[in-house]
């Protein structure tokens, strides 16, 4: 039975309307239900793997969500990770450099030798 508190807490209260995919079905989503929220724009893909709750533009926020879990395990790095970051700047995230990951439109992934271990200090969002 997908956990459908489990999915409004993390979209309401944690994670700006954005989900992942492994997130969904760490929620006993199934991949029929995922289609279904996808049908009924309950969900819209933003990149592959990566839903947002809605159909309009996103935020920065939301932004910063959306590189984060597309590139998860990851971190937001360099001005990406300061409270205010430029507004239309490219989304900056860390990731351990022995990972490869398909390029997101305006987020720039840094490879961290240090990251996997978690001793580069940079703090991994919750996912």
């Amino acid at each position: 039975m997908p956990d459908t508190e489990g999915l409004r807490h993390l979209l309401e209260w944690v994670q700006d309307g954005v989900v992942s995919r492994r997130q969904l079905l760490s929620l006993h989503f199934t991949h029929g239900d995922i289609e279904r929220m996808l049908r009924r724009k309950d969900l819209v893909r933003v990149v592959p793997g990566v839903f947002v709750n809605h159909t309009g533009e996103l935020t920065r926020q939301q932004r910063e969500w959306v590189a984060v879990l597309a590139h998860w395990p990851s971190a937001l790095t360099g001005l990406s990770a300061l409270p205010h970051p430029p507004p239309r700047a490219v989304i900056d995230v860390a990731i351990a450099d022995n990972r490869t990951v398909k390029p997101v439109d305006r987020v720039r992934a840094h490879r961290k030798p240090d990251l996997a271990d978690g001793s580069t200090g940079a703090a991994l969002l919750p996912a």
